[in-house]
């Protein structure tokens, strides 16, 4: 189960500085940071933890430099998803603050962007962030 997730905004200055906007026009990069519960079922190793970012026309960002593409939910559906990470669990340790960054070829809409994190074809949190 993923837990806290934060989503940030933010707007990358000339001078490489970070500052978080709440701006469409003035992000360049979304930070997703998340935490997995405790783990108590799954075997320890490495785990596929795959992002949907949802933008507010519907549509399912993707980026080949991202390595997007699609997944098989539990039910059997392909849905596309816009980044994969491989996340080392320990069983029965929780991971903390786990951090993706999404950088986005073009202009950012505004509106609420979704958030859904999936590991194994199940959906394990979500979690969303709203541009003016």
């Amino acid at each position: 189960h993923a837990s806290n997730i934060r989503m940030e905004p933010i707007h990358v200055k000339r001078n490489g500085k970070e500052k978080e906007t709440s701006r469409a026009r003035k992000v360049n990069v979304l930070r997703i940071t998340f935490d997995i519960d405790e783990n108590r079922i799954a075997e320890s190793g490495n785990k596929q933890v795959y992002m949907r970012i949802v933008a507010p026309d519907g549509s399912v960002l993707s980026n080949s430099a991202n390595a997007s593409g699609s997944m098989t939910s539990i039910g059997g559906s392909q849905l596309l998803f816009s980044v994969m990470k491989d996340i080392p669990l320990v069983q029965g340790h929780p991971v903390k603050d786990i951090s993706i960054d999404w950088h986005q070829d073009g202009n950012y809409l505004k509106g609420t962007y979704n958030i859904e994190i999936y590991n194994e074809g199940y959906k394990v949190g979500s979690g969303a962030v709203s541009l003016r």
